[in-house]
């Protein structure tokens, strides 16, 4: 599979050196492919972090050939810290293929608008590449011991590509500078956590001649940041981000668990959903009606880290018609916990002072509102299937 991956890879290089006109004269073999990169904040400017995989490295059949290499430097600005990058790996980088750019935390509480527009608009980087936060420094999220794949940015890569059981809201780097653009200035992307240990994780002795083997990583994507002007405004949980979606066009499916009270529990998985939108303009509000498809499943619901066990669905495959008017209830109720959670830090989340104006023009721009003050109606409809 790896080999597979590299071939592949090598192929992109291959039609990027032909096809790019970033590519110019500069050879194949001067050029460094970065397919990540990580940015943190320091007190005189930025450190950027690369991971790439240099074609001579790629073609060679060492060892060696297929690992991904990992650089960083600091400078006042990212263009200076690419051009010193590019001073001592000895080549050019091209962020032509870079899938995934990372955002520590530190960066976030000052702002990361500045690096948005550095990869938007000074360099080669795609528009789909996803953005992700960090609650800690990009730089750490990049080093990962994984049993799975040599190049951390490889596997985020393939698990942000997943669409059959993804259950976060994958936000482009295009997408996210043109939400902060627009009215409101809010945009939420995922948080992207790192988790060792597990069945992998192994003792101090059982290393080879007695050296301690570090404990296998892995990459966890279930919480979401929101962000306002590009600085850090707060963190959704799990079950608040799953609520969320059913409200902001997400297609991700989302699994979450339901107690009712007669002490069953069920964990129910979202299969599809929809969610229509009427804009009123006298008393400004937003009348939503949600529609969802969900399955019983053995998916489980737990709040990650603490060791808690899943709760696995134990009420024999169905749901009564009470249990479903419960569970309408229940998601009715958490999206407007999360809604009103936004609006009391004065976020406006659904974007709605964009939609608003979009919708009615001057009309709105006349009022003294913003979109978090629109009082928003919500309504639920669950059917189940299988």
């Amino acid at each position: 599979m790896r080999k597979n991956k590299i071939v592949l890879l090598l192929i992109g290089i291959a039609l990027f050196s032909v096809l790019s006109a970033n590519i110019k004269n500069v050879d194949l073999n001067k050029r460094a492919v970065v397919i990540g990169a990580g940015v943190d904040a320091i007190d005189e400017g930025y450190e950027l972090t690369i991971q790439i995989f240099a074609f001579q490295h790629l073609a060679s059949n060492s060892d060696e050939a297929g690992k991904a290499v990992t650089a960083g430097a600091k400078g006042a600005t990212l263009g200076d810290a690419v051009g010193i990058l590019n001073e001592k790996i000895g080549k050019k980088l091209s962020f032509a293929l870079c899938g995934v750019l990372l955002f520590g935390s530190r960066l976030a509480e000052r702002g990361i608008l500045s690096a948005v527009d550095y990869f938007l608009r000074d360099s080669d980087a795609p528009g789909d590449a996803a953005v992700l936060y960090c609650e800690a420094l990009a730089k750490d999220a990049m080093k990962i011991n994984s049993p799975v794949d040599t190049g951390s940015m490889l596997l985020l890569r393939d698990m942000l590509k997943d669409k059959r059981a993804k259950d976060f809201n994958v936000k482009s780097v295009k997408d996210f500078g043109a939400e902060t653009a627009a009215r409101g200035n809010t945009s939420v992307v995922p948080v992207l956590s790192k988790i060792s240990g597990g069945s992998d994780e192994r003792s101090a002795n059982d290393g080879a001649d007695g050296v301690q083997e570090k404990p296998n990583e892995y990459y966890e994507i279930n919480r979401s940041a929101v962000l306002k002007n590009g600085i850090h405004a707060l963190t959704l949980s799990r079950e608040e981000t799953c609520f969320l979606e059913f409200i902001d066009g997400s297609k991700s499916k989302n699994c979450f668990t339901i107690e009712f009270e007669d002490g069953k529990r069920a964990s129910l998985e979202v299969d599809r959903k929809s969610c229509s939108k009427k804009y009123v303009l006298k008393a400004p509000a937003l009348n939503a009606r949600v529609k969802t498809w969900l399955k019983i499943t053995d998916c489980g619901d737990h709040d990650y880290g603490t060791g808690d066990p899943p709760y696995l669905s134990n009420i024999g495959g169905r749901l009564s018609e009470a249990e479903r008017l419960t569970t309408e209830e229940t998601i009715r109720a958490g999206i407007e916990r999360v809604l009103e959670k936004c609006d009391a830090a004065g976020l406006d989340i659904l974007r709605l002072e964009e939609a608003f104006y979009r919708r009615f023009g001057g009309r709105w721009t006349a009022k003294d509102m913003r979109g978090h003050e629109i009082s928003k109606n919500v309504v639920v409809k669950v059917k189940l299937d299988g």
